[in-house]
């Protein structure tokens, strides 16, 4: 009976030896799931006998190098790794327990925890406040555990850009990714807070990380003023949002009475208001980032020169009429005659506006033609060889009162073109003052003619 307890006190305290002999060093204590990644520890073997060991767990957990292995001395140090099975699905505390064995000899048992997680619970993805006019975008990408992530590949992706990266995340670690930003893009983008969307290629498929981009606001309207022509005026006005922010601007353009009536816009305007002899148009737009709006005031000045014009020219005729007294109209129209000669029948309107009284009438006959003396409507006073002129007199004349003198022309050569009439005069007297008319011009388009009298083409 004492030898057995001998024995096993002597057992005992090998044991205890053997253990306080091992020294086991983790490098870490956690998983990745979805990453490859092993958790690597060094059991250090300090004065131990030599002999076969090996290193194994009955956890869902594989221990590698699980071959046998010969120590000779006291003082080695050796490196394993372990790594879950694929049925080991779990996020949080794992507890398992593993056996260092000295073959034949002694089994020590150690307990470990390791700590499972997902990726979305230890990475972080965030950017720098960007801003409107530096064109440069950081990105933050944090691991918040000890555990080395080597040569990983994510794809970023948010309304400013879309880019692959591949680099080392090493345990706690943040990784600073730079990304020029289109320029253009940047403007046309409002301000405010957008999605960053990482995906991360893991060992058995890809993971999203979610991050936030955040865009700091900056408001800027650009003016640019500009006129054109003189009688066809141009006003130019745009408004230009040189800022990332939706910006309400507004637009007011003054006219007095008379210009507004000469005025037109390209666009219709919100409001109109009047103010003394002023009168107000007022434009209001909303606009986002990266646009503008082009407001074109268009003045007509030739209205109101044509207007003017058109009023002289009234007052004028106006003026002109009521300054005849006798009006003379002179009209001309071909006439067939027998030999298919060339012949036109002169009439003469007369008609007093006012009374008048020893009036005379003379008309005369250009060179080219020939007087028909027996064509008179109202034989003329005298008829001068000479000047080629006939003279009628009237001895008064009340106003309102009108009389026709008509005669006959003709030429044995024909004509073809252009053919003019002199005007008529009227003499005539108002209250003893002498005073005259003159009638209208009057031309005459004549054709050829073939020796039948007709028309040729």
């Amino acid at each position: 009976m004492n030898n057995r307890i001998l024995l096993i006190g002597i057992l005992m305290m090998s044991l205890l030896a053997f253990s306080s002999a091992l020294d086991v060093e983790f490098e870490s204590e956690s998983f990745i799931n979805n990453f490859d990644v092993p958790l690597n520890f060094t059991v250090n073997f300090d004065k131990v006998d030599a002999g076969r060991y090996n290193v194994y767990t009955y956890a869902d957990l594989y221990i590698t190098p699980a071959d046998v292995f010969y120590l000779e001395d006291d003082n080695s140090s050796l490196e394993f790794s372990i790594m879950p099975f694929d049925r080991l699905e779990m996020v949080g505390a794992y507890v398992f327990t593993y056996v260092i064995n000295h073959r034949g000899v002694e089994k020590i048992e150690k307990r470990q925890i390791v700590n499972f997680y997902d990726l979305e619970d230890v990475i972080n993805v965030d950017t720098n406040n960007i801003k409107f006019d530096e064109g440069v975008v950081q990105i933050f990408v944090e691991n918040n555990i000890d555990v080395d992530l080597k040569n990983i590949t994510v794809k970023f992706s948010s309304v400013l850009f879309n880019i692959e990266e591949t680099f080392d995340l090493d345990g706690e670690e943040v990784v600073v990714i730079d990304v020029d930003v289109d320029e253009d893009l940047l403007k046309k983008t409002k301000a405010g807070t957008y999605v960053l969307n990482a995906e991360f290629e893991g060992d058995n498929g890809s993971e999203d990380i979610l991050g936030k981009l955040y865009l700091e606001a900056k408001k800027g309207i650009e003016t640019i003023e500009e006129s054109k022509g003189f009688f066809m005026k141009r006003d130019i006005i745009n408004k230009i949002n040189s800022g990332n922010t939706v910006e309400i601007v507004e637009i007011e353009v003054s006219k007095d009475l008379f210009s507004r009536l000469f005025t037109s816009f390209s666009e219709e305007p919100l409001s109109i208001n009047r103010e003394g002899r002023k009168v107000y148009y007022n434009w209001e737009k909303k606009m986002v980032p990266d646009s503008s709006f082009e407001l074109v005031t268009r003045t007509n000045y030739f209205y109101p020169i044509f207007i003017i014009v058109l009023v002289y020219f009234i007052i004028w005729a106006v003026k002109k009429i009521s300054e005849t007294k006798v009006s003379v109209k002179k009209t001309a129209v071909p006439i067939k005659t027998k030999n298919g000669e060339f012949a036109l029948r002169v009439t003469l309107n007369v008609k007093a506006r006012w009374d008048v009284e020893d009036l005379k009438v003379i008309d005369r006959v250009p060179n080219t033609v020939k007087l028909y003396r027996k064509s008179f409507s109202v034989q003329p006073k005298s008829i001068d060889v000479n000047t080629r002129s006939m003279k009628w007199e009237i001895e008064e004349l009340e106003a309102g009162e009108e009389r026709i003198f008509s005669y006959i022309v003709y030429s044995r050569v024909g004509y073809v073109g252009k053919f003019s009439l002199p005007k008529a005069v009227v003499k005539y007297k108002i209250d003893e003052v002498s005073r005259q008319d003159y009638s209208n011009g009057v031309f005459f388009l004549a054709e050829q003619k073939d020796s039948e009298g007709n028309d040729k083409d």
